[in-house]
């Protein structure tokens, strides 16, 4: 079954590419990568590619990939979904779709895939996400204008495990825009993990 996965995201995004009007590319550079609170670089640097193709901003299907270096080998993942724009200027949204993480050093990570479901509005969001091994995830943020076009940027996940305790994470990122250029600063914490990690990096991302 994950072998049809796999082959079929690989095919999403040059097929998507056909219909697709909107492209973005991102290349950043980060001093730790850290996904729901838990580094995956063992505290090191990543540099990372983000590439999406989608039918407009804020509606229609969208595809793209993610890759990044992690403490053993790469990560790459292929994502895919639909947007709904509705309401007052089309400001809310809903958000559908499906996201498979691939890993060249099955020592690190196996292949696996969630599903997901969430809804937007302006800076806030509500997304849940929902996979294999009986794992759950919700993920909850907003967003803040301050001084300078300073972004403020807070964030709150859940983990939820059937046959396992769950736990918590959370983050606090300040982040500019520079035309192209982003600039961000984040900081971290999760009571997962034994060790209960809290990280702080910085980042820099550039638009193409």
């Amino acid at each position: 079954m994950k072998k049809v996965i796999l082959t079929l995201t690989l095919f999403i995004i040059p097929f998507f590419n056909v219909f697709a009007t909107e492209r973005t590319l991102s290349l950043s550079l980060t001093s730790n990568y850290v996904f729901r609170g838990v580094t995956q670089t063992d505290d090191n640097a990543a540099v990372q590619v983000d590439y999406q193709l989608s039918q407009s901003e804020d509606s229609g299907f969208y595809a793209g990939f993610f890759a990044s270096n992690v403490a053993q080998g790469a990560e790459v993942d292929i994502f895919g979904g639909f947007k709904l724009a509705f309401g007052n200027q089309n400001k809310f949204i809903i958000d559908l779709g499906a996201v498979e993480y691939l890993y060249t050093d099955d020592n690190f990570a196996p292949i696996s895939h969630e599903f997901y479901a969430g809804v937007e509005y302006e800076m806030s969001y509500l997304k849940y996400y929902f996979g294999e091994n009986e794992t759950r995830y919700l993920d909850i943020g907003t967003g803040f204008v301050v001084l300078g076009g300073i972004q403020l940027l807070l964030h709150y996940g859940e983990v939820f495990v059937e046959t396992a305790p769950g736990g918590n994470d959370f983050s606090v990122s300040l982040q500019k825009d520079f035309g192209r250029t982003k600039l961000g600063l984040t900081a971290t914490y999760e009571d997962k993990t034994v060790a209960k990690e809290s990280e702080l990096f910085a980042f820099i991302s550039v638009a193409f």
